[in-house]
């Protein structure tokens, strides 16, 4: 099992096979482990409902922006759909709260059913003989604050209670692989859905995908729910955060990375459709084409041994920098191959931080530390959606939207590198070890 930030095998939660005491290398009297211990029904039916409704995603966020594009021809106006849809992020604390004061399994399945609703009313209200774009606007901003709240429960609270904690890099790992697979194919598949059967149906697939993975959770057994302490306010995750400063330095380094590529499938799209005048099936082969790096990164993601983190994340942002970089060269290939190099990184980070996330905060904070942490991370892509769009609206188009983001990439690698001390990373070791040993008992 891969170490993150040196964690003691020996010291994981008992309970492997045969019921013996965990070691470095198996378990005491009950044989050495399986390959691909981790893998069970639940697990493999909850990540391939998911992997259904991330492709179904993919076709909207194929969709959306193409329509938009169509009847306005501005980037601007595509990049401010995706920043009202992002703007949700910022409202993540009170969202945490929600995820820690309701039952959970209710409101996943309320927030998937509402997305359902809400994409299957698109096609009605932009494809019209009069469309009304403007109530796009409300639409993605809802769509976006139901997708930030069931995207938390699913990522802390479902998967994790689906395999043992001993396993979680590699469970993790496998389900990023699913769900980039959905990232790699989605593409392609919206822009052949547009060209063949109708840009409609690639929202109404979508609104079918979230109706398969609110059954599918619906139905799960997710353990007991920890309740939160009285006194504890929806602002606690930050306190958390500020507990834990070498965390804290890491969500404000990827919060400048979101803020350079946040928005880059919409330029990238602007700058293969409107730029060099392809049509949907080629923009989205493309894509997809540079999406299969994320399911590179995701594997990457759960062999690597990690044992410095803020080392391990500013180094993949440093490569991320040239990688964004390559996009601006002429060729097709090298904007493919800088987007796949790109998201190579992005999937291994994400393996890597979930997993840190997934062991260090408590159950009855789950919620609220984790809006936290997606706030200063993620709060930046409504801004990153807007400044990309002006910057593709200007004279500098497209490539000097690319290469404002390459730099911010860079920032990104060298806050973070700066920023893990050695007291900090100790102390976030430390927190990391008790926790998992309270854990264990």
């Amino acid at each position: 099992m891969p170490q993150l930030l040196g964690a003691n095998p020996a010291r994981a939660p008992a309970g492997g096979p045969g019921g013996g005491r965990t070691t470095g290398r198996g378990t005491e009297g009950g044989g050495t482990e399986k390959p691909l211990a981790w893998l069970n029904s639940r697990l493999v039916t909850y990540t391939a409902a998911i992997a259904i409704s991330k492709l179904g995603n993919q076709l909207y966020n194929f969709a959306l922006p193409w329509i938009v594009l169509q009847s306005t021809g501005s980037p601007l106006a595509a990049g401010l759909m995706w920043a009202v849809q992002t703007l949700s992020y910022l409202a993540t604390p009170l969202i945490g709260w929600v995820v820690d004061r309701f039952n959970r399994k209710h409101v996943y399945v309320f927030c998937e059913l509402m997305q359902a609703a809400l994409v299957a009313t698109v096609p009605f209200i932009a494809l019209g003989e009069h469309p009304a774009l403007w109530a796009l606007y409300p639409i993605s901003f809802i769509l976006g604050l139901c997708g930030a709240t069931s995207g938390l429960i699913g990522d802390f609270k479902v998967m994790p209670s689906l395999v043992d904690k001993r396993f979680l890099s590699q469970a993790n790992a496998t389900y990023a692989f699913s769900v980039n697979i959905a990232r790699v194919s989605g593409p392609a598949a919206a822009g052949l859905i547009i060209a063949t059967a109708g840009i409609h149906w690639a929202f109404f697939l979508d609104a079918l995908s979230f109706l398969g993975s609110a059954i599918v959770v619906g139905r799960l057994a997710l353990g007991q729910q920890a309740q939160s302490r009285t006194g504890q306010g929806f602002m606690s995750g930050f306190g958390f955060l500020s507990r834990h400063r070498a965390l804290w330095r890491l969500a404000l380094g990827l919060g400048v990375y979101n803020l350079g590529v946040g928005a880059i499938p919409v330029t990238l799209l602007y700058v293969l459709k409107s730029e060099r005048g392809m049509g949907a099936g080629v923009v989205g082969l493309i894509l997809s084409l540079g999406s299969a790096g994320a399911v590179l990164g995701s594997l990457l993601g759960g062999v690597i041994p990690v044992r410095n983190l803020m080392r391990a994340v500013s180094r993949a942002n440093f490569v991320g920098a040239a990688m964004t970089a390559t996009t601006l060269l002429g060729p097709l290939a090298a904007a493919g191959c800088g987007y796949a190099g790109l998201l190579v990184c992005e999937s291994a980070v994400n393996v890597w931080t979930f997993t840190l996330r997934q062991r260090l905060i408590p159950d009855e904070l789950l919620g609220r530390v984790n809006a936290a942490f997606r706030m200063v991370v993620m709060g930046t892509a409504p801004l990153s959606a807007t400044l990309m769009g002006a910057i593709a609206d200007s004279p500098a188009g497209g490539r000097g939207a690319l290469g404002l983001g390459a730099a911010l990439v860079f920032a990104a690698a060298v806050i973070i590198a700066t920023g893990g001390t050695a007291k900090q990373q100790a102390e976030l070791m430390s927190a990391h070890s008790r926790t998992v040993d309270s854990r264990s008992g």
